[in-house]
């Protein structure tokens, strides 16, 4: 099972894990939040850059088909 460990034995999944993260986070305050909801955006950012530069790189030809081609 995909999840996060809580203890030795038990593993959580991921977005049980995650709801409890929220809850101790709205239990520290707004502060907390606002640092969530950053790392949040960051973390989607950086996916889709990613995810983006994936997609540019399997759109190039292959380093040999680049050589041959300027024969």
């Amino acid at each position: 099972m995909i999840g996060w460990p809580c203890d030795r034995d038990q593993v959580l999944p991921f977005d049980e894990f995650y709801a409890q993260l929220e809850d101790e986070v709205r239990a520290e305050g707004p502060g907390a939040i606002l640092d969530l909801r950053a790392k949040e955006v960051k973390y989607a950012l950086i996916n889709t850059m990613i995810t983006r530069r994936q997609a540019q790189l399997e759109r190039r030809p292959a380093t040999g088909d680049f050589v041959e081609q300027r024969r």
